[in-house]
């Protein structure tokens, strides 16, 4: 069964650029409905050179009119999972109860949470570190 993605990124897209890497090698058997991002960024263009639909959202004032634009524009795509990929917002409880979600973040939780986690690690002079996976599927 091919899983249909929506992947949410802030960034460069380097995280996004392995999914793509993985569908287009048929590591994953996945189709990639669109990318949604809150920032004109990197991961806009990766979307763009892969000839796969992108999105710019960026924040609003009224972050509860932003939610509501995120969750309406997610729906439109019908994914059998939302994959938060280096995505800089926390979603709102409507959208994780509504979606199947999955969320990494590039540290052993609940060490070095926020933006910054690799350059905390490091500054930290840690021996090990991590990436922490989190699902957000409720049912």
């Amino acid at each position: 069964m091919t899983f249909r993605i929506v992947v949410l990124a802030s960034g460069s897209g380097t995280l996004t650029q392995a999914i793509i890497d993985a569908k287009e090698s048929g590591a994953l058997d996945l189709e990639i409905a669109a990318i949604i991002s809150d920032k004109d960024s990197e991961v806009l263009q990766r979307a763009h050179r892969h000839h796969i639909t992108s999105h710019y959202l960026p924040l609003k004032n009224a972050r509860s009119e932003w939610n509501s634009e995120l969750f309406e524009l997610v729906s439109h795509y019908e994914p059998d999972l939302v994959v938060s990929a280096g995505f800089m917002r926390i979603l709102s409880p409507e959208f994780v109860k509504k979606f199947r979600a999955i969320n990494s973040h590039p540290s052993l939780l609940p060490l070095f949470p926020g933006a910054h986690a690799v350059r905390d690690a490091l500054a930290a002079g840690v021996s090990e570190t991590g990436c922490t996976s989190i699902g957000l599927i409720l049912e």
